[in-house]
């Protein structure tokens, strides 16, 4: 494991593990396996130098694989992996698998169930699979419509699996103002506004949190949301779990 913050945290968990740690995270648990997170935390300002492309989620409509791509990179950083060097023609060349497969690109859910059993090429290493993966998980009585009992978590809870968990995926849909097409609406600006409807479908990964709310990862840049605007827009939160391909 690379040097940093992760040697000093006390609830970072083996997989058999895991799912007690989100079942430990949910406001409906009598379990106590998490322990107070750290007030804010972001992945990577801990571990700089991992990129954060586009993966053509500018023009293709891969926001799922581009944010399994980010995770995928993250995920073999934390656990001691030599760099992995995901190109576009690799995350296109997934989408288009799944999107032949019936997934029209943003079925997360469906997704993950791919990368658990089937694997993926990135890297120039083929079948990289995760073991484990979880959700949808909803936060603080958020209005999804993902699933009608989804586990609940809070404010905590989410913190600590975005820790422990080395980020978390989330599927949320999003105002129409916010476009990719327009990069004043994202990255440099926090999302906050929640006053319109969500509208449109969208999948990023979570790396961190401030005092302000969510950080994220997505059309290539860094993210800041408010905790109001991930509950509002918010449709399931999903974790995963890295096998020995990750």
């Amino acid at each position: 494991m690379h040097k940093g913050l992760f040697e000093k945290i006390p609830f970072l968990i083996e997989i058999r593990e895991f799912r007690e740690l989100v079942k430990g995270a949910c406001m409906t648990s009598t379990l106590s396996v998490l322990t107070s997170p750290p007030a804010v935390f972001d992945f990577d300002q801990q571990h700089p130098g991992i990129p954060i492309n586009m993966y053509q989620n500018d023009k293709l409509n891969d926001c799922v694989i581009a944010a399994r791509a980010h995770h995928t990179l993250r995920l073999a950083y934390v656990s001691g992996s030599p760099s992995v060097d995901i190109t576009d023609d690799e995350v296109i060349q997934e989408y288009e698998i799944e999107r032949k497969g019936g997934n029209n690109g943003l079925d997360l859910k469906a997704s993950l169930s791919n990368w658990k059993m089937q694997g993926w090429q990135a890297g120039r290493v083929k079948e990289r699979k995760i073991v484990e993966f979880q959700g949808p998980l909803q936060f603080n009585n958020s209005s999804a419509i993902l699933n009608d009992l989804p586990d609940q978590l809070t404010q905590p809870g989410l913190k600590s699996l975005i820790v422990a968990a080395v980020g978390v995926q989330v599927d949320i849909t999003l105002p129409s103002a916010i476009d990719v097409n327009f990069p004043a609406t994202y990255g440099d600006v926090l999302w906050e506004n929640t006053s319109p409807n969500g509208l449109r479908r969208h999948i990023m990964l979570l790396t961190g949190y401030n005092e302000i709310g969510p950080l994220g990862i997505t059309w290539g840049k860094k993210q800041n949301m408010t905790w109001e605007f991930l509950k509002k827009y918010l449709q399931g939160i999903f974790t995963v779990t890295k096998g020995p391909t990750t």
